[in-house]
């Protein structure tokens, strides 16, 4: 559409072959769009997924960013993954640092919270951290999440990094 404003489609699929995934096919589909008012961006998509033995879930997502021109951005996020009676969510905050700034070689450090429900069982609390060196010149800015549509999957790729416990009033 314009560098202000963009509208899509999307489709993905996901295998996975593990003992907690089960070998399973998970496909997701949905619109998605961003709009940006420098220095704010605002990216939020909704559809469904569905896997191999035929549960369907309903995604939607939102993240909002701020990124200044010192090299830092920060962010806000929340996604949900809603079918057959069970909810996860997931929602928290980011910030990150372009320390490629006047390097040739492009480097971006990020970090985020963020708060699960899972299953409505309860809640978990995930601290991420991560490095970024593309393969190309541009670092993209913002939280990177391990599938870019589904809380349930996003989950799942982090277990061993849960720091849950009684939450803290």
């Amino acid at each position: 559409m314009s560098d202000a404003f963009g509208l899509g489609l999307f489709a993905d699929r996901y295998w996975a072959n593990s003992a907690l995934a089960m070998d399973q096919t998970v496909d997701h589909y949905g619109i998605q769009g961003t709009v940006t008012f420098d220095p704010f961006t605002v990216t939020a998509f909704a559809g469904r997924g569905w896997n191999h033995i035929g549960l369907s879930t309903d995604i939607t997502g939102i993240d909002v960013g701020f990124q200044m021109d010192n090299g830092f951005d920060f962010g806000l996020f929340y996604r949900s993954e809603a079918g057959t009676g069970a909810t996860i969510k997931q929602y928290g905050a980011s910030v990150g640092y372009d320390i490629s700034r006047g390097s040739a070689m492009p480097v971006y450090v990020t970090a985020s919270f963020a708060n699960t429900e899972f299953l409505g069982v309860g809640d978990s609390r995930l601290f991420r951290v991560g490095i970024t060196i593309p393969l190309g010149q541009t670092v993209k800015r913002g939280e990177t999440f391990f599938h870019p549509h589904s809380a349930q999957l996003d989950i799942l790729s982090f277990v061993g990094t849960d720091t849950s416990g009684p939450a803290v009033p």
